[in-house]
């Protein structure tokens, strides 16, 4: 993964298309397929905002990967998955990881003698903790990924 923000694509005005790029990754992973054309279901500023075909581009320059994004899923999980559901298989598989990171780092800071609440994909903790969480995600996405996943407070 490239530094930075993920979501700044080249060539797109970050300020004004931020949250049409955030949605366009999540029906992207979510359908296991890259979105060239908005669903009839997006919001209607972010339709008439940007063509999800020009940030398909824009994320294709930034994430080669995305041209395999089946590949995300280990093949060993995939074979077990039904032809016909293949396509949801990353979104799911993506999902899943992500409560199995949340879910050890809460475990973590449980040990530790604090509290954390699930919060999608953030935790909300007191104040005073929340250096304590940033290293418990980033621990446990070690544990699950073998690498780092940027964190932020």
């Amino acid at each position: 993964m490239p530094e930075g923000d993920p979501y700044d694509l080249p060539g797109l005005d970050m300020v004004k298309h931020r949250r049409a790029v955030k949605e366009w990754f999540v029906i992207t992973f979510g359908a296991g397929k890259l979105c060239s054309r908005w669903p009839g279901k997006t919001e209607q500023n972010i339709r008439s905002s940007i063509r999800a075909s020009a940030i398909m581009k824009a994320a294709q320059a930034r994430y080669p990967f995305l041209e395999r994004l089946q590949d995300v899923v280990p093949a060993d999980v995939m074979a077990s998955v039904p032809e016909s559901y293949r396509q949801k298989a990353v979104g799911q598989y993506l999902m899943c990881l992500e409560a199995q990171i949340m879910l050890e780092a809460i475990g973590d800071i449980i040990k530790m003698g604090g509290i954390a609440l699930p919060l999608h994909d953030a935790l909300l903790v007191p104040e005073s903790w929340s250096e304590r969480a940033h290293d418990a995600i980033e621990q446990a996405s070690i544990r699950q990924l073998e690498r780092v996943l940027r964190v932020t407070i």
